[in-house]
């Protein structure tokens, strides 16, 4: 029986359509980071390890997070409850605040201590850890903007804008490609480690990302941050802080 393309199918295909090619965009973005990675020795592993670590607190924050939102907030928009969802959304970012900096921090702090803890054995010595773990500190810089990213994106898909993420995604991936190539030339420069550079590009990409698709959403819906949103984000960078003080003093 040939395939009946009704309105509704073709709505779907055009929404389903700016996601899938987004998707594409993260891979090219991972492919340009492994292709600069390849020319000095070592990177892609060192790389490799401090992803892996960092991408561990998004997956069970920031994406987590994303999949619960979604049919929530799909729900609250289609139900025109607009004051609900700007709650629901309000909510998601105060608690992946309050999960991702001071995870954020930790990881920064302790990376080398992870990494000899983890990895030290074997053919990876003392000197790739501390390679990895400087790679890591810089990813996890960027930590905070993908899980939000991850909880923007979600408010996007429940509006049914699939374009808009799509949109930032591409920015963030020329973004990512200069400073990358930028970077590497700088730290090798100095007599750093380029592949460092990578990571960082990597992070600063995250935030301009997740920095676009706040504005974008914030301007385009009636959602906003009311006074206890703030006064939340205060003790949660607060408390930060003081971890982050506790840590480097017990690391000592």
């Amino acid at each position: 029986k040939a395939l009946k393309f009704t309105r509704d199918l073709k709505e779907f295909l055009r929404k389903v359509a700016p996601a899938a090619i987004g998707g594409g965009v993260v891979q090219i973005n991972i492919w340009v980071d492994l292709m600069v990675a390849s020319f000095f020795t070592g990177a892609i592993t060192f790389l490799y390890y401090a992803d892996r670590l960092s991408q561990l607190p998004l997956s069970l924050i920031g994406t987590a997070m994303g999949t619960a939102l979604l049919p929530t907030l799909s729900r609250k928009l289609g139900a025109a409850k607009l004051d609900e969802a700007n709650r629901i959304n309000q909510s998601g970012l105060e608690i992946v605040l309050l999960l991702t900096l001071p995870a954020a921090f930790a990881l920064i702090i302790l990376s080398e201590s992870i990494m000899e803890v983890l990895f030290v054995r074997g053919e990876f010595t003392l000197a790739d850890a501390h390679a990895s773990a400087a790679a890591m500190a810089a990813f996890s810089i960027g930590l905070p903007a993908f899980a939000l990213i991850k909880i923007f994106s979600t408010c996007f898909f429940a509006l049914k804008d699939t374009r808009t993420p799509v949109v930032s995604a591409i920015y963030a991936l020329i973004l990512n490609i200069v400073l990358n190539i930028s970077f590497v030339i700088i730290f090798q420069h100095y007599g750093y480690m380029p592949h460092v550079g990578i990571a960082l590009a990597t992070a600063i990409s995250g935030w301009v990302n997740a920095t676009y698709l706040a504005i974008k959403l914030f301007s385009k819906t009636s959602f906003k941050l009311d006074k206890l949103f703030y006064q939340k984000l205060f003790k949660i960078i607060f408390s930060t802080i003081l971890m982050s003080a506790i840590i480097t003093f017990l690391a000592l």
